[in-house]
């Protein structure tokens, strides 16, 4: 976990002994989290507010007995309709995370696994992000890294796979950006069909500002390098 100095919690006019009252309060260091005061652009009132949102989830969703306790059985059978993967990390050190949405098949992956344990997986795999992946690209690249890069492959997808997965799709980034704020650091998009215009109109309201901006700056970017 990062933690605030003193002189950046003057600077949002909040004395740290405040913060540190309403982070025992919620009985967790979230509240110092640098990533939730950058989602909400260090307002403190919409940062906390953030944060017990967030802590309310995590009780109700199970998140710590999910960590200790959840098996992803399915993982080999869901991989052939639905590759979701880390692979290495960026010239930056990030690492590299893919999903390809082309070759999906709803009725076989729904026939083997469902949309709550495909969230559960989602969301052991961002903590295993955040205790774990970000440590270990840190010490390989020999400085800090806080985000990740993310690849959507839509090579061969069509509006109507899109249609059958937009609730799944909807759902893991509500839970990506309320729950796990600025953990993206760029969203690239390759292979586009030309009904991309289309995905991506649906797609967009649903993203909160760090999150459009990072796939609006990708997209006047090259393509990133991979090592």
């Amino acid at each position: 976990m990062m933690f605030l100095q003193p002189r950046v919690a003057n600077m949002l006019g909040t004395p740290l002994d405040e913060l540190i009252r309403v982070s025992s309060a919620l009985g967790d260091a979230f509240f110092f989290r640098v990533a939730f005061l950058r989602a909400r652009k260090f307002d403190v009132p919409k940062t906390k507010d953030m944060l017990l949102a967030s802590e309310k989830w995590r009780k109700e969703f199970g998140v710590d007995e999910l960590v200790r306790t959840f098996d992803f059985s399915e993982l080999e059978e869901v991989d052939k309709y639905y590759p979701q993967y880390y692979h290495k990390m960026d010239k930056s050190g990030r690492p590299v995370y893919i999903e390809r949405i082309g070759n999906l098949n709803m009725k076989a992956l729904y026939a083997c696994t469902s949309q709550d344990r495909l969230l559960k997986r989602l969301v052991v795999e961002y903590e295993s992000f955040l205790t774990s992946r970000l440590a270990a690209c840190a010490a390989a690249a020999g400085h800090p890294v806080e985000t990740s890069l993310t690849i959507l492959d839509l090579g061969g997808v069509s509006l109507s796979n899109f249609i059958r997965v937009k609730d799944y799709v909807f759902a893991a980034t509500s839970i990506g950006q309320n729950m796990y704020p600025e953990c993206m650091g760029a969203f690239y998009i390759i292979n586009a069909p030309w009904t991309f215009t289309a995905v991506w109109a649906a797609i967009r309201p649903w993203l909160d500002e760090a999150m459009d901006s990072a796939m609006q700056q990708s997209r006047r970017k090259k393509r990133p390098g991979i090592s």
